[in-house]
């Protein structure tokens, strides 16, 4: 034991039992176990980010990704990138957040789109933004 706390994890599929080979730690502390694979099949931001300089610190532990997301956008990201049902709503400020994250990722715009159509007609964004 070196001390430390257990670090938080997210919920499954990025939970610590998942078959991850690399952890990705969200701005407030939580941990996403992801499977690299996934993530640089749709970005080549996060391709670049693997390759670059996450080496992990002992011999058999996962390399630790440092995000400026917040967990509630990082698992809506997530989610959308893996082969996983997406969520069926999103409150306002973590879909615009999610939209920033496409961006600042790289990830094609046609994913976002397809994603989002369910996501856009939810009640919890239809009540900030109704669909005209």
């Amino acid at each position: 034991m070196n001390g430390q706390p257990a670090p938080t994890f997210a919920l499954a599929p990025f939970d610590a039992h998942s078959p991850g080979d690399c952890i990705l730690r969200s701005c407030d502390g939580i941990h996403f176990k992801v499977i690299r694979q996934f993530l640089i099949t749709a970005s080549t931001v996060f391709a670049d980010m693997f390759t670059v300089g996450n080496s992990p610190a002992d011999e058999g532990s996962l390399p630790i990704v440092a995000l400026e997301e917040n967990a509630n956008t990082l698992r809506a990201l997530l989610t959308m990138l893996y082969p996983t049902d997406i969520p069926k709503s999103l409150d306002h400020a973590v879909m615009l957040s999610v939209v920033q994250a496409y961006d600042k990722y790289l990830i094609p715009e046609v994913r976002l789109r397809l994603f989002a159509r369910e996501l856009w007609q939810s009640p919890a964004i239809l009540s900030v933004a109704p669909a005209k």
